[in-house]
């Protein structure tokens, strides 16, 4: 899945569990199931005791399928990182540090 707000090992989730963490409407997030669905991305299985709910899981080749798109982004930054020299990579690493701690702070927990 393209976006995925739970940890991949955490329990299947239904439709209200995916529009509530990415503040969608109903509607937008049943057009995002349904996309991912037709793609081959997630599948829906009925809720095990909920006869109403339906859960939505990630596709078995899920995570195969993210790592052909991800792949050329990791070689290109790990080739552009070994170009670079070794104080270079300090400043960058600097840089990374002090952006994730902004974004730390600016993030609710």
């Amino acid at each position: 899945m393209v976006c995925s707000p739970a940890p991949a090992n955490s329990s299947p989730s239904g439709r209200a569990f995916f529009g509530s963490r990415l503040d969608a409407s109903t509607a937008a997030t049943t057009l995002v199931i349904d996309r991912l669905v037709a793609g081959g991305h997630a599948l829906r299985e009925p809720h095990p005791t909920d006869r109403r709910k339906v859960i939505v899981t990630p596709a078995e080749h899920w995570g195969a399928t993210a790592y052909e798109h991800v792949a050329p982004v990791i070689g290109g930054v790990t080739d552009a990182a070994a170009e670079l020299s070794s104080d270079e990579q300090a400043v960058v690493a600097a840089f990374l540090e002090r952006i994730v701690a902004v974004y730390d702070d600016a993030t609710p927990r």
